[in-house]
């Protein structure tokens, strides 16, 4: 059986969607800063665009 590797951008989207459904970020509410998520998610700039894009 083969694994299906998830992009690190699609894991980092998953992490900003989850913090939405947990309720760590409320509707209305600003996403941290892309820099800010960098340091939070311990990614580059360029992988938190790719995911924010998605959002």
């Amino acid at each position: 059986m083969r694994k299906v590797m998830m992009k690190l951008h699609e894991q980092v989207f998953e992490q900003i969607k989850n913090m939405v459904k947990e309720g760590t970020y409320k509707k209305g509410d600003f996403l941290p800063s892309e820099n800010e998520l960098v340091e939070m998610l311990g990614v580059s700039r360029v992988t938190v665009r790719q995911a924010l894009e998605r959002v």
